[in-house]
């Protein structure tokens, strides 16, 4: 009998899963079984499913493959680290070092080494969801989550285990909040007050007016090195971002001239600089923030107590783009946000800009708007 097995996709607001669909030729009912995010590792599925199918194999040696948490978890994070579109797998090994740190502690100390895949269950899962949701934020704790829920489809893919618990178990609802954004006039006090900070400080001021011009996000802008800024055509080439993919950003004059002045200030006359972080500390490396430095300014500056904090810049560019163009698409493709409800939620009107915009909406040839062509007429 000729197997028929194919793989099919299931999309989401967040993501695309791929499964495979086949028949079982021994009891004749459709299997549809998840396989994961990557369409390669569902087409390795689907071949070795075909092929033992054809050899009359596969449902009687379908069994569990004996295997210890702590070598699945090694084998996945191996292959996470060739993934060359994932630019920080690092936080994929935190996650699970702190899920089997849990899951050691839950089991009497037993050591990882010596635990099974098949004992992981939905409800040591959602025993470590209650308990990380003491530690930090319930956001936080959804991206750990997340990186579970990849590892177990991976074990399931494997045949670690025969069914992938974490479907039982659900997010926390994504907190939104209240994004805080700063107006013009408060931009420009800003800027005044990061030239106040400290002579050691020289970088801030150029980080700023970078941020607020291109909405980098900060693990994208503290990666950048010079060779990714062209300055003739004006564009900025990123490294991978969060969503998973190079972004080009457009070089506006004010960031063009914040980072001309920046390389006159750090690089000086010298030419092998290409391949240098354009914002690094005295060792060379890349900031990772500049929090301490930024807070400051932001005292000085009398904004300490708005809330704000270094991602308000980026919600500041995405905020006043969307009140300078009616093209929502393109502030979402200058965001670099995948979707477009991901861009709406950034998107602040302004009390002045709302007004402008109500009186407009009935705007007629001779710039009077509907009230006045009505109470014209009125008075007729």
């Amino acid at each position: 009998m000729r197997a028929c097995v194919r793989i099919y996709k299931i999309k989401n607001k967040k993501k695309t899963m791929y499964g495979v669909d086949y028949r079982n030729t021994l009891t004749g009912k459709r299997v549809r079984e998840i396989v994961g995010t990557n369409i390669k590792e569902a087409r390795d599925v689907e071949g070795k499913i075909r092929t033992e199918i054809n050899e009359k194999g596969y449902f009687e040696n379908k069994k569990i493959v004996p295997k210890a948490v702590f070598d699945a978890k090694e084998e996945y994070l191996a292959k996470e680290r060739r993934n060359t579109k994932k630019k920080y797998p690092e936080s994929d090994e935190f996650a699970l070092k702190k899920f089997m740190d849990f899951v050691s502690q839950s089991t009497r100390n037993r050591k990882i080494r010596d635990l099974s895949m098949s004992e992981i269950n939905n409800e040591v899962i959602e025993e470590y969801k209650a308990y990380r949701a003491t530690l930090v934020k319930h956001s936080t704790v959804d991206r750990e989550l997340n990186v579970i829920r990849h590892f177990l489809y991976f074990a399931k893919a494997k045949r670690y285990i025969i069914k992938n618990p974490f479907p039982e178990v659900e997010l926390f609802k994504e907190d939104l909040g209240r994004i805080i954004y700063f107006e013009r006039e408060e931009i420009d006090r800003l800027l005044e007050a990061c030239g106040k900070v400290s002579s050691r400080a020289k970088h801030l001021k150029p980080i700023v007016v970078v941020s607020l011009n291109t909405g980098l996000r900060p693990i994208t802008l503290f990666s950048l090195r010079w060779k990714d800024i062209d300055f003739i055509d004006n564009f900025i080439y990123t490294n991978v971002t969060k969503s998973g993919y190079r972004l080009t950003v457009t070089l506006n004059t004010d960031a063009k001239n914040a980072l001309e002045d920046w390389k006159t200030q750090s690089v000086g006359d010298r030419k092998d600089y290409l391949d240098e972080y354009i914002f690094k500390n005295k060792d060379g490396k890349p900031f990772n923030h500049v929090r301490k430095s930024f807070y400051r300014a932001l005292k000085i500056a009398g904004l300490n107590n708005k809330g704000a904090n270094f991602y308000s810049l980026r919600h500041s560019f995405i905020s006043h783009l969307s009140m300078t163009t009616k093209d929502l698409n393109l502030v979402r493709e200058a965001a670099g946000h995948s979707r477009l409800d991901m861009t709406t939620r950034y998107i602040h009107l302004t009390d002045k800009y709302k007004k402008e915009a109500m009186e407009g909406i009935y705007k007629k040839e001779n710039g009077r708007n509907l009230a006045e062509v009505n109470k014209a007429k009125d008075e007729k």
